[in-house]
């Protein structure tokens, strides 16, 4: 279960962005990984987790919209990985 967070931690910190200059696969990304941090409650690894996101929004900014998107389909994937391993 460590594994887990540390892996969506991981993906947090790696992809994050300023909206008004997200891609529309990073704007999903982030939208579902908001309903994810919500989802899971009070879990301070999420609280942290949510931190380290809302840090890492302005380094994609910068990056060219087709990295935007490679990197936040992988966030997807990997996210969507992450929610079938966690329990219901």
């Amino acid at each position: 279960m460590k594994k887990i967070f540390l892996a969506v931690g991981v993906s947090l910190f790696a992809v994050g962005a300023q909206a008004a200059d997200l891609s529309e696969s990073c704007t999903k990304y982030f939208e579902q990984i908001d309903q994810f941090v919500a989802k899971s409650g009070q879990n301070p690894a999420m609280a942290s987790m949510k931190d380290q996101l809302e840090a890492s929004k302005t380094q994609l900014a910068s990056l060219p919209k087709e990295v935007q998107e490679q990197s936040c389909t992988q966030g997807i994937d990997a996210l969507k990985q992450t929610e079938a391993v966690l329990p219901k």
